[in-house]
């Protein structure tokens, strides 16, 4: 099916691509999707990541769509060090506008290997590796396509993208960021699963450690302060359940208000830490809430030592609570002792 076009427009995104970052827009094959040879050149007008390329008719309607730049970095703020290289798919049929950004360069060789070697339609083989891309990070539901995906959305489609652009990111440098997409790419390409456990926990701890200091905010504060849009959507939504599910706590529901769960991720290098589901978050539980959950009511004054630390508790009367270092040398104090003295 041959297309013509004037032009393709869209927005290149990281972070957006700076101003002069080089888009190369190369025809596909329509059955293997190899590149023809034929394509077209053009740059980021401007440090919104926006371009436009000129294009001519081409036999087949599918297109290789690469920029290559600098980028703004969501984590640090600031502006990259260094360029790096991202694609997507675009079928020129169909649309005349198209992103480039994370989910379209994370699903990209996986949609190749579909539609080369299980002979899958294109359409079919990208919705197929989004979905699987997605899913690696134990995000679910019905979004847009990808190349239709902007970080500065309200959908839940852009929180999920500047989620994983920001959880992909992580503390890493241009190269290690790279390596890091390459991969990842690798691994899915064949299976569409991510079996990589020992960096998706790296990226779990990252994550955990990001939400502990409050720093997720800061990543929100950065993307506001490029003042290029006032949407953010509520990525962090995305970021904190990766880790809830890579620590194996689960989502936490109203029914689980006040569970204890521990780490159980053994590769964590917080695996050692338990966690409490308080109003549909999971925080860092205290020696008091890890040693007593799950006990039930008991005689008034009964003593008992935590199941986790050796601190020792006191029924006093409906509740459990910490036995004072005085309660633990004299007794407790009840009516029955009022004005007793003791040493």
């Amino acid at each position: 099916i041959a297309v013509s076009l004037d032009e393709v427009s869209g927005l290149t995104q990281k972070g957006p691509f700076l101003h002069g970052s080089s888009i190369t827009i190369q025809e596909l094959d329509e059955k293997t999707l190899s590149q023809t040879g034929n394509s077209y050149e053009g740059k980021t007008k401007n440090d919104k990541g926006e371009f436009s390329v000129k294009v001519a008719k081409q036999a087949s309607p599918f297109a290789l769509l690469k920029a290559n730049g600098f980028y703004r970095n969501e984590v640090s703020g600031k502006k990259s060090q260094s360029p790096i290289t991202l694609y997507a798919i675009i079928d020129l049929s169909k649309r005349e506008v198209a992103n480039v950004n994370l989910l379209t360069h994370l699903e990209y060789e996986r949609s190749v290997y579909l539609a080369a070697t299980d002979s899958m339609d294109v359409a079919t083989a990208k919705e197929r590796a989004e979905r699987e891309v997605l899913a690696s990070f134990g995000i679910e539901g019905e979004f847009a396509n990808s190349e239709d995906l902007n970080i500065f959305g309200e959908s839940d489609g852009s929180a999920a993208l500047l989620a994983i652009s920001v959880l992909m990111q992580g503390d890493l440098d241009e190269a290690d960021f790279s390596e890091r997409l390459a991969n990842y790419a690798s691994d899915i390409e064949e299976d569409g699963t991510w079996n990589d456990s020992a960096a998706a926990t790296v990226i779990a701890d990252w994550a955990f450690e990001t939400n502990k200091n409050d720093s997720l905010k800061a990543i929100g504060k950065n993307i506001a302060g490029w003042e290029i849009s006032a949407d953010i959507p509520a990525f962090e939504k995305y970021v904190n359940n990766f880790w809830y599910n890579n620590f194996r706590l689960g989502s936490c529901s109203a029914k689980r208000e006040g569970e204890v769960q521990k780490n159980a991720n053994k590769k964590s290098k917080n695996a050692a830490v338990y966690f409490i589901c308080r109003s549909g978050a999971w925080n860092i539980a205290n020696d008091f809430e890890k040693d007593t959950y799950g006990w039930k009511d008991t005689t008034d004054g009964a003593i008992k030592k935590g199941d986790i630390t050796d601190s020792l508790y006191i029924f006093d009367e409906t509740i459990w609570r910490p036995l004072s270092p005085v309660e633990k040398e004299l007794g407790r104090c009840v009516k029955a002792l009022e004005d007793t003295v003791r040493v």
